[in-house]
């Protein structure tokens, strides 16, 4: 598959609510697209299961404003036991796997290389946001390298999801926040995860697991779970998190 998209573009542009895709393999893919784009889909809403994509996938469009994904570039449904590996460039919200989820992953991973010039790089999710969108039992292999802020060897930046046993083990490279699991998490939950890759950040609020950490306590909680590598920044660097704050 070699193909360019001026919309939402993968082998399926959308997937909706109704719709399943499972048991298909996608390798030697090569898909370039200025809307939401994926090497399988652009946009999923619909059921995923049993499916990976391998190739090569350069998203974000002019305008920078679209998710890039190495399966999907956005999933509001569900996906399970899926894979991703290769390479993803984009701008905003770009990840090894899916680029921006507000639904659930489970049992999945990606060790696709991501680079991305504008914020929210993953290295299996680049943004992961609402009381919907949850992750488990996932993992993520890849590099992951940002010119701009809230990179993390699993997700960039989540605001209100879940994160629960799943692991990254790619090297993290970005700006300001910057984690080795998550660059920014906002009220969200994660337990029983790990990560292992080094973390640099060419500015401030690095941190092994999280690069920073806030929300309400009874939401932005970290529980059993650890980091183990290299952690390097200019201010506000920690080995489990760079900066931690709970509101009352």
């Amino acid at each position: 598959t070699d193909a360019g998209f001026t919309r939402d573009g993968g082998l399926f542009g959308y997937i909706g609510s109704g719709g399943a895709v499972s048991r298909l393999a996608l390798s030697a893919a090569s898909v370039s697209g200025s809307g939401d784009s994926g090497l399988l889909v652009g946009r999923n809403a619909g059921t995923l299961s049993q499916v990976s994509a391998s190739g090569v996938l350069q998203g974000g469009g002019a305008s920078g404003q679209h998710a890039s994904g190495g399966l999907a570039g956005s999933n509001s449904g569900s996906i399970s036991q899926a894979s991703s590996q290769g390479s993803v460039s984009g701008q905003q919200q770009t990840g090894g796997l899916v680029g921006r989820n507000s639904g659930s992953i489970s049992s999945s991973q990606s060790s696709a290389n991501v680079s991305a010039s504008g914020n929210e790089a993953g290295g299996l999710v680049g943004r992961h946001s609402g009381a919907s969108a949850s992750i488990t039992d996932s993992t993520a292999s890849g590099t992951v390298q940002s010119s701009a802020d809230y990179a993390g060897g699993l997700v960039g930046r989540s605001e209100r999801g879940s994160i629960s046993s799943s692991q990254a083990s790619g090297t993290v490279q970005g700006d300001d926040f910057v984690g080795g699991l998550v660059g920014l998490s906002n009220g969200s939950s994660i337990t029983d995860s790990r990560a292992s890759g080094n973390v640099t950040a060419s500015g401030d609020y690095a941190g092994g697991l999280v690069g920073y950490n806030e929300g309400y306590a009874a939401a932005a909680r970290i529980s059993n779970s650890h980091y183990q590598g290299t952690v390097r920044g200019v201010s506000h660097v920690g080995g489990l998190v760079g900066h931690n704050q709970n509101f009352a």
